[in-house]
Parts: structure tokens; sequence; C-alpha cells
């Protein structure tokens, strides 16, 4: 029982690798769009203003914002998640 989680984690790197590739494509796709406004707008007073405007496509273009960026979330959290438990826990002890 205990080394279940030992034979999980070569699932959960390769589910988690292959959503790292997506989101790779994903923060190309956003950074493009971010000069591409900026280039539009052409001032740089404006920088925040395209970033602003650049943010809702890049939920727009995934595929699925359920299946594509939720699973990103959670394999970015992940780690996060354990160790704010580790912190809770030790500070009950």
């Amino acid at each position: 029982y205990l080394m279940l989680p030992l034979f999980s984690l070569p699932v959960l790197h390769t589910y988690c690798y292959s959503r790292f590739q997506f989101l790779h494509f994903q923060l190309v796709l956003f950074i493009f769009l971010i000069i591409f406004n900026f280039i539009f707008l052409s001032s740089l007073l404006k920088f925040f203003f395209s970033v602003t405007l650049s943010f809702p496509f890049f939920f727009i273009f995934s595929f699925n914002f359920y299946f594509d960026i939720l699973p990103n979330i959670f394999c970015f959290t992940e780690l996060l998640l354990i160790l704010f438990s580790l912190l809770f826990l030790v500070s009950f002890l």
C-alpha cells in the first residue's frame, strides 16, 4: 500500500510532461499576441493594456479550458500543495 505512490509517479510524470509541451505552445502563442498588440498599439505606456488584451486570447485559443488549462495548473501546483500540506502538518507538531 505504501509503494503505490511510487508506482504512480512515472504515470504522473509522463502526463505532466505532455501537458507542459502543450503549455509551451500556449505560452509562445500568448507572447506572440502580446508582441503583436504591443506593435499594434505602438506605445510603451500601453504595454500593460496590450497584456490585458492578449490574456483572453490565451484561453480562447486553447482547445478546451477544462481539459487544457486546469491540468496544467494541477501539474504546476501539485508540488506547492504537497509543501503546504507538510507545513500544515508540521505546524500542529
